[in-house]
């Protein structure tokens, strides 16, 4: 996943802990705020938008399409219909934008990180494994056949293929997939569920 700057009219979808995923359009960007950080006021570079945030959801992620563009940092609302209102706000810290952004703030302990899905099996052959997965383009699929491992690459449509050196032999074999990605701007890997079969030849 990667970041890009805050403008104006472009899609915001959020994800909080205590409202869930919510979307909306960016409001206004090139916003101060004010934050206490160990007893020392800091302006934060952040910006507004028009998804329904409650207390609890800070921290969580802000993205706009495939980019990060924020974190989840403060609202007005108490309810979803508050939403509607002309005086609701939603606002999210910078990942990028200006001196004091998410970034700069959280340093080392700021990362970002991606949905990656457990791995659906569609194709359980002699000679290929293949499957779908709910995560991004590029994910890595981990593919255990018994005991020996193999890698594919997700395709645009959550698409993965693994095409075996050797064909199984007939009989009774134990499959294992498992995603995982590392995200543009993470120093660590997302790794979702695993998935396993038993299947016969």
């Amino acid at each position: 996943m990667g970041r890009v700057c805050v403008t104006i009219g472009m899609p915001a979808c959020k994800s909080g802990s205590t409202s869930g995923w919510t979307c909306g359009v960016v409001t206004a960007d090139k916003v101060t705020e004010s934050v206490n950080d160990n007893g020392e006021l800091l302006d934060v570079y952040g910006f507004h938008f028009s998804a329904f945030l409650l207390s609890g959801d800070s921290g969580g992620a802000i993205v706009s399409g495939h980019y990060s563009i924020g974190v989840d940092s403060y609202g007005n609302m108490s309810s979803c219909d508050d939403a509607a209102d002309d005086d609701a706000v939603a606002g999210g810290f910078a990942i990028v934008d200006g001196k004091y952004n998410a970034e700069a703030m959280f340093k080392h302990g700021f990362n970002l990180s991606i949905n990656v899905g457990q791995p659906k099996f569609a194709k359980l052959a002699a000679g290929q494994i293949s499957g779908m997965v709910d995560a991004a383009a590029g994910a890595k699929i981990t593919v255990t056949v018994d005991g020996k491992s193999y890698v594919a690459i997700v395709g645009n449509a959550g698409a993965w293929t693994v095409r075996l050196p050797k064909a199984l032999a007939p009989g009774s074999h134990k499959v294992t997939a498992v995603a995982s990605l590392q995200a543009k701007g993470s120093d660590f890997t997302t790794t979702g569920a695993a998935a396993s079969r038993k299947f016969t030849l």
